[in-house]
């Protein structure tokens, strides 16, 4: 394992890889439907791999392919230096998903800090003139409106431990049992450092509609905000605020996916 994470730190300018080393197997096939009419691909929150969408394996649309984003350091993926620019894994997520294009609507999920790497992987989509049919956003501000008050990355352990036990979003046998953390903090803190440190102008605008979900009593993204999506696109946005916190998919994760199916669907030829 050191000897693999050396050759790969060889490739890592300050936290910037020469290249892309993502392939399809950073894309978990959670369902692969004989015949799928639409493909919907996930990009998790900080710190999590493909099975955060594992709720939506059983719950999902027959006709829709649900693919996973795994980055490195976590999962099976573990022998592999995390990413720390955000700009970098949607870029590259793009590109995969350009070489392996089939016919159909595509659409992009972000949760939490996903949604900044959805909405670069949309970018570099729209750049080479192949625009996903939607971008679905969770639980985050928009990228021109992203403001880090407070730094977590780079905390010590124990307040890292302390603010992520707070934020609820990470399984308590990581903060608690210590040969898990020893796993999961690279890829957490560079998720967080990704998240932390990425800004983007509005421009170049998506071509797609945008679909934004918030919690009502989300702390981190004030609800008020998440209409500045609009400003990134010039297809249509509609925003969706449901009784939830941060979090939302622990507790709506199947009225956030029914409102996407609607939309990913509904952009089949002919409908």
């Amino acid at each position: 394992m050191r000897g693999r994470r050396k050759r790969l730190s060889s490739l890592i300018i300050g936290g910037h890889m020469r290249g892309n080393i993502l392939t399809e197997q950073n894309l978990v096939h959670l369902t692969e439907p004989s015949a799928p009419v639409a493909r919907l691909v996930c990009f998790p929150h900080a710190g999590a791999g493909a099975y955060a969408f594992g709720t939506w394996m059983e719950q999902v649309h027959e006709d829709i392919e649900l693919i996973a984003v795994r980055l490195p350091g976590r999962e099976t993926l573990f022998e592999q230096v995390p990413l720390r620019s955000m700009s970098l894994i949607g870029s590259s997520v793009g590109d995969i998903l350009l070489n392996v294009a089939q016919p159909g609507p595509i659409g992009l999920f972000g949760y939490c800090a996903g949604a900044f790497a959805a909405f670069e992987a949309a970018r570099r989509m729209t750049e080479r003139q192949e625009s996903p049919s939607l971008l679905a956003v969770c639980s985050q501000v928009a990228p021109h409106a992203n403001v880090n008050d407070t730094v977590v990355h780079n905390l010590p352990a124990g307040q890292l431990k302390e603010v992520l036990r707070a934020l609820g979003g990470t399984q308590p046998i990581v903060l608690e049992r210590e040969e898990f953390w020893e796993l999961a903090e690279p890829a957490l803190r560079a998720d967080y450092e990704a998240a932390e440190t990425y800004s983007a102008s509005p421009e170049p605008k998506l071509s797609c509609d945008i679909i934004a979900f918030c919690g009502s009593h989300d702390d981190d993204v004030p609800p008020q905000e998440i209409g500045a999506w609009a400003e990134v696109t010039t297809g249509t946005c509609a925003t969706h605020l449901l009784d939830g916190g941060h979090f939302l998919l622990q507790s709506r994760a199947a009225d956030v996916l029914a409102e996407v199916e609607h939309h990913l669907l509904g952009a089949r030829p002919g409908e």
